[in-house]
Order: C-alpha cells, then structure tokens, then sequence
C-alpha cells in the first residue's frame, strides 16, 4: 500500500496508522461483479484460460510465473460457480501431468535398467 498514502478526507498526513488504514482499505477499488452475458467474459472463459494453460507449462519460469499471477487475478472476476471449471482445473491438469511423465520416466527408466541388465548378461 506504499504510494497510496492519500485519505478520503484530503489531508495528507495522519496522527494514527490504523484510521489511515483503515481509510485506505474503504478507498480501495472494488471488483465488479460479473456479467456471464458479457462478450468479454466469453472471451475470458473461451480464449484466455486456454491460452494461459499453456503458458503455465511453458519451460521459462518467469512465463509460468506470470501467467500463474494473471491466473490469480482473473480468478478474481469469474463467477464463483466458474472458479473451480476454470481456474483451479488448471493446475488440477497440470499435476495429471506431471503423474503421467514420472509414471513415464520411471517405465523408460525401467526399460532402460532391463536392457542394460541383458546387455551385462551377454
């Protein structure tokens, strides 16, 4: 909240932290509630979501860190019967995932111990 140290009444200083904060959290912008009609929550759901699924898999780590912080905030502005389909299936997909390629690697891995086993029994 650094920066935001105007208050509702217009003066600038304050003789007490907790009235100054607690003008500060009334003042804060409210999240609008939202519109499933509207074309920009359909562009949200439909487009955004899916995209951002694939960025949170990208390998560079500030890429998935980004994306999993614009997850966060659109989050935010989902209805609330959406959060779950939307923004939790994500990482709900992304530990299936990673299920499948440790279940993958531990049978290549296996594989490859099998092979190197009838190799050293020649």
């Amino acid at each position: 909240l650094m920066g935001m140290t105007g208050s509702t009444n217009g003066s600038s200083g304050g003789s007490g932290a907790s009235g100054n904060t607690s003008a500060l959290i009334t003042s804060l912008p409210q999240i609008p509630k939202p519109d499933k009609s509207s074309k920009y929550y359909k562009i949200m759901v439909q487009h955004l979501f899916p995209h951002l699924f694939t960025l949170i898999s990208d390998p560079d780590n500030e890429v998935r860190r980004a994306a999993s912080e614009t997850i966060v905030k659109l989050a935010l502005r989902v209805a609330v019967e959406d959060v779950v389909t939307l923004a939790l299936s994500i990482p709900l997909r992304l530990v299936k995932e990673g299920q499948k390629r440790a279940t993958s690697n531990n049978t290549t891995t296996g594989q490859q111990q099998n092979g190197d086993n009838h190799n050293n029994n020649n």
